[in-house]
């Protein structure tokens, strides 16, 4: 499953640049695609767990009982 790059800044509860800038300083994993960042939830939830992030909401948050 491909997010793109709101729903990756929704899940984390940070802005949109701040994401390009873990694009950019921390190596986040992406595939653009025509001009879109695409990102595979499987290897973004990865860096996160090396990162030491939790996503807070969306499709990366943990799922509760």
């Amino acid at each position: 499953m491909y997010l793109n790059l709101t729903q990756i800044a929704e899940s984390f509860g940070v802005s949109e640049s701040i994401v390009e800038g873990w694009i950019r300083h921390e190596g986040l994993p992406h595939t653009p695609d025509r001009g879109v960042l695409l990102f595979d939830r499987a290897q973004v939830a990865q860096w996160a767990l090396i990162h030491g992030l939790t996503a807070q909401a969306g499709f990366l948050a943990p799922e509760t009982p």
